[in-house]
Formats: structure tokens, sequence, C-alpha cells
């Protein structure tokens, strides 16, 4: 496995859907999309490479459910891996993945809400640096 949990194809989509979104001004708009690689690919390849094996492989799975706009199967190993790391005192395995999966798609369905609605408008996100 690549170090970190990120391809380098995906390292490269990820910056391009931040310089997509990040729109700054001058200079800096002309080399944001360098930088946002460089950013990404150093903390998948330092931090996120520390975590254990396990976790590592269940985001690596997560980060190609997303990449591949897969919501069902995204929601599910979401839900697998908060359930294997968190532990709701008083409830038993499958009450708490029952209850971790239901605020997993809470969560997703209203992101996903959310960005329907952004798309719709015709802003950009507009950060001034001095």
């Amino acid at each position: 496995m690549e170090k970190g949990i990120f391809t380098t194809e995906q390292e490269k989509k990820l910056a391009v859907l931040l310089d997509d979104a990040i729109k700054l001004k001058g200079v800096l708009e002309l080399i944001d999309g360098v930088v946002f690689k460089a950013l990404i690919t150093l903390l998948d390849d330092t931090a996120i490479d520390k975590l254990p094996e396990k976790i590592k492989s269940n985001l690596s799975e997560l980060a190609n459910a997303i990449m591949n706009n897969d919501v069902e199967t995204s929601e599910q190993i979401a839900t697998d891996l908060i359930n294997e790391l968190v532990n709701v005192p008083k409830l038993d395995e499958e009450s708490e993945g029952l209850l971790i999966g239901a605020l997993v798609r809470l969560i997703v369905s209203s992101v996903l809400k959310w960005i329907e609605g952004k798309k719709q408008l015709p802003v950009k996100l507009n950060l001034h640096i001095y």
C-alpha cells in the first residue's frame, strides 16, 4: 500500500476540488492548486500514515467509495469504522451499530441536501488573504 490512504490520483482530484471551491486573489490563485496538492500529500503521508493498518485500510476503502460517489457503501464503511472505534455504554454491538448507522445516514443526507442547495446558487467561496 502507498503511504497514507490516498492514491496519487485521489490526491490530485482532491486538490482540484479544493482549487475549484476556494478562490483566492491574484498570484495566490495561480499557485493554490499546487499548494493544496502538497498539503494533502504531506498530511496523508505523515499524519494519516501513522494510524494503525486496519484503520488506514478502512479509511482507504471509505475514500474510494466517496470518490466513486457510492453513498450507500460510504455510509456502511463509515458506520462500521465508527462502530469499531466507539463504545456506547449499556448498548450491545448490534444496537450500537444501528444507532451509529442512523446518525451517519442523517449526517450524509444533511450534507448532500446542503450541497444540492449550494449547486443551485451561483456563489463561489472567496477568501481574501492580506
